[in-house]
C-alpha cells in the first residue's frame, strides 16, 4: 500500500469522523447546535477536502437549518394571567361614559385587523382623540394601577411612550377570534393591555367573556396552549395582562339589537 492510499484513507476517516460530529452534535447540550455544526464544517475545510462527502454533508445541514434555527431561538411561556379590578370608576364617571357612548353612536366605525383576515371580528369602534377630558381622566386611571398590576404580572416595570385608547361596542353577534395585541411587525412595543367593562343594568345581553390563553413564543411566533382562563365582562371593572398574551372575545348575544345595550369597553394598550 503506498503512501497516497494511506492519505486518501486517513482523508476518508477524516471526512467521516467529521460527518459523525455533526450528527452527534444534535444531541450534545454544551454549545448550541448551530455553533457545533459550525466547528464540523471548519474541520472539513482545513482539512482542504473537496468530496462528494462535502457536498453530503451540506445538503445534511441545510435540510437540519430549520431545526437549527428554531432551536436556537429565543423561547419563552407567557401564563395567563390577568388582575380584574372592580368598582374602577365612580357611579358618577360609569354613567358618564355610558352617555358619551350613547350620544356618540353616529362616529363609532367597523373595527378592522392588522392581517385583514375575513369574519375575524365583528365590533364597532370609536376613537377618542376628539374626547380629551375623558381620554385623560381614564389614561390617568390606568397609569395609577400600573405599577402594582405590573408586579403582579410579573412584568418589568417600563418607561411609557403612549397610553391607546378607544371605546369599543360588541352588540349581537359581535365577536373577536383569537389573537395577540402586540404584533410583531406593526405593535411590537405594545407591553400591557387593559379592558374596561361598562354596560347599562339589567344587562340586556350575554356571553362576551374574554378567554385568555397560555402563550408560548419562539422569536417572532406564538402559539397558544390549551391552558386558559376565563374572565368575566363584570360592570364597572378593568382587565390588565400582558399584551403577548394571545385571546378572544367569545360571541356576543344582544336579543334586543339595541346600541344602548351593548357589550361596552374602554379598551387600550399601554406602550413602551
Amino acid at each position: 500500500m503506498n503512501s497516497s492510499t494511506i492519505d486518501q484513507d486517513k482523508l476518508q476517516a477524516l471526512v467521516k469522523d467529521s460527518l459523525d460530529l455533526i450528527a452527534a452534535s444534535l444531541n450534545n447540550p454544551e454549545l448550541t447546535l448551530l455553533d457545533r455544526v459550525t466547528v464540523a464544517l471548519k474541520v472539513l475545510e482545513m482539512a482542504g477536502v473537496y468530496s462528494q462527502q462535502i457536498v453530503e454533508s451540506n445538503h445534511r445541514l441545510e435540510a437540519l437549518q430549520p431545526d437549527i434555527i428554531q432551536s436556537t431561538m429565543p423561547r419563552l411561556m407567557i401564563p395567563p394571567k390577568f388582575v380584574q379590578i372592580d368598582n374602577f370608576l365612580s357611579a358618577e364617571a360609569h354613567q358618564t361614559v355610558l352617555e358619551i357612548s350613547r350620544n356618540h353612536q353616529s362616529e363609532f366605525f367597523e373595527a378592522g385587523i392588522f392581517n385583514q383576515a375575513p369574519d375575524y371580528r365583528k365590533s364597532l369602534v370609536l376613537l377618542l382623540k376628539d374626547l380629551p377630558d375623558f381620554y385623560e381622566m381614564m389614561r390617568l386611571k390606568v397609569l395609577e394601577f400600573r405599577p402594582n398590576v405590573l408586579e403582579e404580572l410579573g412584568l418589568s416595570n417600563f418607561l411609557v411612550s403612549f397610553v391607546e385608547m378607544q371605546i369599543t361596542a360588541h352588540n349581537d353577534g359581535g365577536f373577536y377570534k383569537i389573537h395577540s395585541d402586540a404584533d410583531p411587525n406593526k405593535a411590537i412595543n405594545r407591553v400591557l393591555s387593559y379592558v374596561y367593562y361598562f354596560y347599562q343594568e339589567p344587562r340586556a345581553f350575554y356571553g362576551g367573556e374574554l378567554r385568555l390563553y397560555e402563550t408560548h413564543l419562539i422569536g417572532d411566533e406564538s402559539t397558544i396552549q390549551e391552558n386558559f382562563m376565563m374572565i368575566q365582562p363584570r360592570n364597572n371593572s378593568i382587565v390588565f395582562f400582558d399584551s403577548r398574551c394571545k385571546h378572544e372575545i367569545l360571541p356576543v348575544s344582544c336579543p334586543s339589537g339595541d346600541f344602548a345595550h351593548s357589550r361596552f369597553t374602554v379598551n387600550g394598550w399601554v406602550r413602551r
